[in-house]
């Protein structure tokens, strides 16, 4: 895990706990949230909970109190329309041009994609800004509103089990997407995986529940259990796949 990251943590849970104000983040990324987790539980007084604004978001701010009482989260929603016949939208491109307009990625949340709209969790403080400078994507107008209702991220993953020598990444993701080991090594070589949102080389890194593995062009992998044994001694790993 990201060793800067972990002193950030330490110190933003420190100051919390020493000078009594609640701290909310800006969207962090799984492996973010993981350190957060790890690190509070050297605080067992604060309070400390994680919301994306969506629901089933992957992309949340960690919300850090002494007392426990409602805080915002100061996440807003903004609904994207558009017109379907001269416009597709993906993450990609949603992604690309708020970036363009000089927003970091620190504050962009999950996005829903639908057939004339898409749905963005942004930090509130942007909203305002958005609705009067994002007119257009590849240059296609676009209309920006703030969204109030609930949003929700469908799981379309397929549910499989695959049998493993090991909880290597390349060894899983050989098995998930029927690779050769040398198939999975060469596209972790070429920086096309990343493992809870950032990228990685180590093929000998191994792989935990709710890891999420996402490799360009193939789709993602969810981890959702590696606890059993098959009779042949291999490890029995339920996981589901996102195409």
């Amino acid at each position: 895990m990201d060793n800067y990251f972990y002193n950030i943590a330490s110190s933003i849970l420190n100051e919390v706990y020493e000078r009594g104000r609640p701290f909310v983040s800006n969207f962090l990324t799984l492996e973010e949230q993981e350190i957060i987790k790890l690190e509070a539980k050297k605080y067992p007084s604060l309070n400390v909970s994680f919301d994306g604004g969506i629901i089933g978001a992957e992309y949340k701010k960690a919300i850090i109190s002494i007392y426990n009482k409602d805080i915002s989260n100061e996440i807003s929603i903004i609904k994207i329309s558009f017109n379907p016949k001269y416009l597709t939208l993906s993450h990609r491109n949603i992604l690309g041009t708020l970036i363009h307009l000089g927003i970091k990625r620190d504050r962009i949340g999950d996005i829903k994609i639908e057939d004339s709209c898409a749905y963005v969790a942004v930090s509130s403080n942007l909203v305002e800004f958005l609705i009067l400078n994002l007119t257009e994507i590849h240059h296609q107008e676009v209309i920006v509103t703030e969204y109030f209702d609930k949003v929700e991220l469908a799981d379309t993953g397929i549910e499989k089990t695959i049998f493993v020598s090991s909880i290597r990444l390349d060894a899983v993701i050989a098995m998930a997407f029927n690779l050769s080991r040398e198939e999975s090594l060469a596209i972790i070589k070429r920086e096309m995986v990343k493992v809870n949102q950032k990228i990685t080389l180590k093929a000998f890194q191994n792989l935990n529940p709710c890891d999420i593995i996402s490799v360009a062009h193939k789709g993602r992998i969810k981890i959702i259990d590696n606890n059993g044994t098959s009779r042949s001694g291999r490890i029995v790993m339920k996981i589901k796949i996102y195409r």
